[in-house]
């Protein structure tokens, strides 16, 4: 099962000029985020207003999915 998730930032009130920048960064660090975390997910949206930043990501899993490591101890030949 897959949910939406919303991140909304208050602000005081922020410049025009930087509004739109600010909104794509935050989309951008949420994206690499879920991905670095390997939590499957839709589409990344921002939306901005000069006292609100906001990321809505769709269909977030609701776990990780399974990954398998493998560690390797020290040679034999170095065990007592």
């Amino acid at each position: 099962m897959s949910k939406d998730f919303l991140l909304e930032i208050g602000l005081e009130e922020m410049p025009a000029k930087y509004i739109s920048d600010s909104a794509k960064q935050l989309e951008n660090r949420a994206t690499e985020w879920f991905e670095e975390q390997k939590i499957e997910h839709g589409e990344v949206m921002s939306f901005q207003s000069p006292r609100r930043l906001a990321v809505l990501v769709k269909d977030v899993s609701d776990k990780q999915a399974d990954r398998v490591e493998e560690a390797k101890g020290p040679a034999k030949k170095n065990c007592i």
